[in-house]
């Protein structure tokens, strides 16, 4: 279960990986699907990818389609902070 993926989308934009604008709209599609799981948020990344290409935007959507699939390999995680035994 993902909760917010709020996180993770912060630790992506100061990445570079994405912008201000696409972190909102990966949110707010997030959160209108209400499945919070990680499938959820890759369907979440997908749809702005989507969404770009019907602006004739199709480099910046291949990235971003791209981006969900390295968040679904785990490319893209979160550091873990505590040591694991």
């Amino acid at each position: 279960m993902v909760i917010t993926p709020y996180e993770l989308l912060c630790h992506l934009s100061a990445q570079g990986l994405i912008t201000d604008d696409e972190q909102s709209d990966i949110q707010c599609a997030f959160t209108d699907a209400a499945d919070f799981s990680m499938y959820g948020l890759i369907n979440a990344v997908t749809q702005v990818a989507h969404g770009l290409r019907s602006n004739d935007r199709w480099a910046r959507a291949f990235q971003i389609e791209r981006l969900g699939g390295e968040i679904l390999r785990g490319d893209h995680n979160l550091p873990a902070f505590d040591p694991v035994y």
